[in-house]
């Protein structure tokens, strides 16, 4: 499951990455808060700023959506590691083997029954 383990460290190194973003985004807010308590061209640099602040709310959402993606993908992925399609298989022919000792068994039974009724 190499492929499977090493997508999960990504999608947790992505959402170690989401969440130094949101925390950026905070910091950039309190910042934005302290410049709007000014006048003249800090305003315009917090106004600068609160644009800033939007593109990164945009980035912050498409990672989230990202690591929704990356979820998915390795939920697909895993269901299709080879060793677990090996284990689905080695279970059904334990099962069919299962299946065919009974018929066997019910089968001599039934020839013994024979034997009974018209013996």
């Amino acid at each position: 499951m190499g492929v499977v383990d090493d997508l999960q460290d990504r999608i947790e190194l992505t959402k170690e990455k989401l969440s130094n973003l949101t925390n950026s985004l905070s910091e950039f807010a309190s910042i934005k808060d302290s410049l709007k308590s000014t006048d003249g061209s800090i305003k315009v640099a917090a106004e600068s700023l609160e644009s800033l602040i939007g593109s990164f709310n945009d980035i912050n959402t498409s990672l989230k959506e990202t690591v929704e993606s990356l979820n998915e993908a390795a939920e697909i992925l895993q269901k299709t590691d080879p060793a677990e399609i090996i284990k689905s298989q080695e279970e059904l022919v334990a099962n069919q083997q299962e299946i065919i000792k009974k018929l066997k068994s019910l089968d001599a039974k039934l020839d013994k029954k024979k034997g009974f009724i018209f013996g």
